[in-house]
């Protein structure tokens, strides 16, 4: 059995040359108390008790033979190979060019832990292997209580966990992996405090549960240029997750960024709860059924400039002032933040799209909270809606759309139903149109045609006003008859007494009316009433005469989805060649 405790202890530090020793070696645990550099040979250092080597001083450096070359194997008891617990705040400790060992024994905690007292900083693991530390609650590496390491292409695999943080927040901070192989593990990393670990260029692969990579709790974690593949897939799995809702805790600030997926995982990244997390600039070849979900905790997400092969971008009930950007981002995911979508073929599912047109046109499309296209801004300003059928109502919400079904621009403020703006249709006619036949039956004047849909909304208004002047010959006691059609349905019919033996000339007329939509579709009906004034004297100046409709019930039927003419038509009862009319005024409008 080889005794190294008393060249490692005593003294006041230097160079402890052990690589006479080589092959399969028993040792004995012992403690290093100076400043020493410890050089290791090839061979099997089997140690009896654990840990193998507890490191007391700051400034101890060990060096190996390389990695898979010099090999620690602990006592199958608790503890681990490499205890780093010295008290001085300024450690500096180092290791270089070894593995340790675990597999095959139960009882291990870790490979190696830093658990310092004087909360070190600066210390270095390069070119090491930590690996088969199965027992639960396991690591392969254990971070409890340090700041400021560095490791560099070290592999921590087939452990309960591969790097594992416990210090609690605001402990084991600053932290930085750089290559190097992490895989194989339960979970790959896992972390229950430290803010600010930085992890860059590892290959974390084949986590045999899910999440691969759980940051419980910490702050302005950063994961960059890593490579992520066969890690565990099925219902609710993810390669990524940041806080723990079912344990209370956020993960806050972190930085997610160009990093590589080839997992199959439902969830690239899972935010459970925390705020302000970022996940930019990736790359997903596996497939994921959705990039990123957010949880309700989950809130101030920003979802940038991604690039997947699957459907949607994210998804969840946490897009609480979320910004996203990037194909295939998803409106439903949040209602209370901001979306941008890449152009796909035919504008795809994206609730907001910022493009190019072949003519270089810049396009906005946006999208209502189920995902359908609403409207876009084009160059020069101009802003048209783009149509689809009326979204559902919200609470505490105000909705505006394109309305597909009366072809209008509509809202829904509060969820208190469907309306547009007064005038969002209208029709216009001062083109003056005469009628004179010497007839008694109706006679066309003024039209409008009305484009399918328009009244098809119940309780859909429109405003009708018209205005025009008639003749009649001497002595005559006609009475005049206006009417307004929809189609071949009459909506309504005024009527005037019969002139008192009087000839009329350019005598003034005309008509206030409104009608609703009391039943929508292909069957229309309508509630329809107005008034029209008239003036029944000798002379235009005289007193205007006043006749209400004659309607006591809705009106019908027409199809109000297909497009319908409002005809304008006059009648006198009775018939005169001298008998003439002009319509010189129509407005038609919606009211809501």
């Amino acid at each position: 059995m080889a005794d190294l405790t008393i060249a490692v202890s005593g003294g006041t530090g230097g160079i402890v040359d052990a690589r006479g020793l080589t092959g399969a070696q028993t040792i004995t645990a012992f403690t290093v108390t100076k400043a020493i550099t410890l050089m290791m040979g090839p061979g099997i250092f089997t140690f009896t008790t654990n840990p193998a080597i507890t490191v007391t001083s700051d400034r101890f450096n060990l060096i190996g033979a390389g990695k898979g070359t010099t090999t620690i194997v602990p006592a199958n008891l608790v503890g681990g190979c490499i205890l780093d617990n010295h008290s001085a705040a300024g450690g500096r400790t180092s290791y270089h060019d070894f593995s340790c060992d675990g597999t095959g024994l139960t009882n291990p905690d870790y490979g190696i832990k830093f658990d310092t007292a004087g909360n070190q900083q600066g210390y270095a693991c390069n070119n090491a292997r930590f690996i088969g530390f199965t027992k639960a609650s396991a690591a392969a590496l254990n971070i409890a209580r340090a700041n400021t390491g560095t490791f560099i292409n070290c592999d921590y695999e087939n452990s309960t966990a591969g790097i594992s943080f416990t210090g609690g927040p605001g402990i084991s901070n600053l932290n930085t992996f750089i290559g190097g192989q992490v895989s194989g593990n339960v979970t790959n990393i896992l972390s229950t405090g430290g803010d600010g670990n930085t992890f860059l260029g590892l290959n974390i692969a084949t986590g045999t549960a899910s999440p691969s990579v759980w940051i419980k709790t910490g702050f302005a974690c950063l994961f960059e240029g890593n490579w992520f593949e066969v890690n565990t897939t099925g219902v609710g799995s993810s390669s990524i997750r940041l806080g723990d809702s079912a344990g209370a805790t956020s993960t806050n600030g972190c930085d997610i960024r160009s990093n590589f997926n080839f997992d199959s995982t439902n969830w690239f990244v899972q935010i459970q709860q925390g705020t302000g997390n970022k996940i930019q600039s990736n790359s997903d070849a596996g497939g994921t059924t959705i990039f990123v979900r957010t949880e309700n905790l989950a809130s101030e997400t920003a979802v940038l400039f991604n690039r997947r092969t699957g459907t949607l971008l994210s998804e969840g009930s946490g897009f609480v002032d979320t910004l996203q950007i990037g194909a295939n981002t998803n409106m439903t995911g949040c209602p209370a933040g901001y979306c941008f979508g890449a152009a796909l073929s035919g504008q795809g599912a994206n609730p907001l799209l910022i493009s190019a047109t072949s003519s270089s046109t810049p396009i906005i499309n946006f999208r209502d909270q189920t995902g359908v296209l609403k409207s876009q801004v084009l160059n020069g300003g101009a802003f048209s809606w783009i149509e689809a059928p009326a979204p559902s109502g919200i609470s505490n919400q105000d909705t505006t759309f394109g309305d597909s079904t009366t072809h209008t621009p509509s809202w829904n403020n509060n969820n208190n139903g469907t309306s547009s703006p007064t005038g969002a249709w209208q029709c216009t006619n001062v083109t003056p149109v005469t009628v004179n036949a010497n007839v008694t039956t109706d006679q066309n004047l003024m039209a409008c045609t009305v484009p399918a849909g328009t009244l098809n909304r119940v309780g859909r208004t429109l405003r009708l006003w018209l205005a025009g002047v008639y003749s009649t010959p001497a002595a005559s006691t006609t009475a005049v008859v206006v009417k307004a059609k929809l189609g071949a349905l009459t909506l309504a019919t005024w009527t005037s007494t019969a002139l008192a033996g009087i000839q009329a000339t350019n005598d003034q007329f005309n008509v206030t009316g409104w009608s609703t939509t009391q039943t929508g579709g292909a069957t229309a009906a309508f509630e329809v009433h107005g008034n029209m004034d008239i003036d029944l004297g000798v002379g235009n100046t005289v007193a205007d005469s006043n006749f209400a409709d004659v309607n006591t019930a809705t009106v019908s039927s027409v199809d109000s989805t297909a497009v319908q003419t409002l005809q304008i038509t006059i009648a006198f009862t009775v018939a005169s060649a001298s008998n003439s009319a002009t319509q010189r005024q129509l407005i038609l409008e919606t009211v809501n």
